[in-house]
C-alpha cells in the first residue's frame, strides 16, 4: 500500500488496523523501508476528533562494520596465515635437521 506523508511516499507500506468489539481503534501504516510507522491514525471514538500523526522526516542509521579487525582478521587467508607460518618454521627446521644429520653423519664415517 502506497502512503504519502512530509517524510516522503512509501510503496512498500502495511496497513494495520486494530479494534475492540468491531470498532477501529487505531490504524498504522509501517514500512520496511524506515522500519517503522510513517503514519497512524486515531479515530473519533478513541479522542475528540480525529488524531493523526506522520512522520516527517528519517535517516538510516549506516550499516554497521563486520566484525574483525586487526586482532581478528575478517578475510579467511588471514586467519590461516598464522597456521601457515608455523607449519612453514616446522618444515624448516625439519629439513635443517635432516641436512644437519646427514652431514654429522657423513663426517663419522670418514672419521673426520
Amino acid at each position: 500500500m502506497t502512503v504519502t506523508v512530509p517524510a516522503g511516499t512509501f510503496s512498500d507500506c502495511v496497513h494495520i488496523t486494530t479494534t475492540c468489539e468491531g470498532e477501529c481503534l487505531s490504524e498504522v501504516w509501517w514500512s520496511p523501508t524506515v522500519m517503522g510507522a510513517v503514519k497512524w491514525v486515531y479515530p473519533e471514538s478513541y479522542y475528540n476528533g480525529i488524531e493523526t500523526w506522520e512522520l516527517a522526516s528519517y535517516t538510516i542509521a549506516p550499516p554497521t562494520p563486520p566484525v574483525g579487525g586487526t586482532i581478528v582478521p575478517t578475510d579467511k587467508l588471514g586467519l590461516v596465515a598464522p597456521w601457515i607460518m608455523a607449519a612453514a618454521l616446522i618444515v624448516a627446521a625439519g629439513v635443517s635437521l635432516a641436512v644437519w644429520n646427514r652431514k654429522r653423519g657423513g663426517e663419522r664415517a670418514s672419521g673426520r
